[in-house]
């Protein structure tokens, strides 16, 4: 998994002092990707590159099924 400082650093979006958490870093990555800016487009190329591999794959399944198994976790979670 790519580290969000290294997203930054390939996005040249600067992060220095900037961020006192990971989840500030994240929330500033998701507010970039709800523009249709350069940066927005080369974070989804990434994701679709990273996720390529897992595509055929989840289209096979059953949406029903997913839906049944990620329900079932969060009853076990809360």
């Amino acid at each position: 998994m790519i580290g969000l400082k290294r997203i930054f650093k390939e996005l040249t979006l600067n992060h220095e002092n900037q961020f006192s958490a990971d989840f500030e870093m994240h929330q500033s990555l998701a507010q970039i990707c709800r523009t249709q800016s350069q940066p927005a487009k080369r974070v989804e190329k990434r994701l679709e590159k990273q996720f390529a591999p897992y595509k055929n794959e989840v289209e096979r399944l059953d949406a029903q099924k997913i839906s049944a198994i990620i329900e079932g976790m969060c009853r076990l979670k809360g």
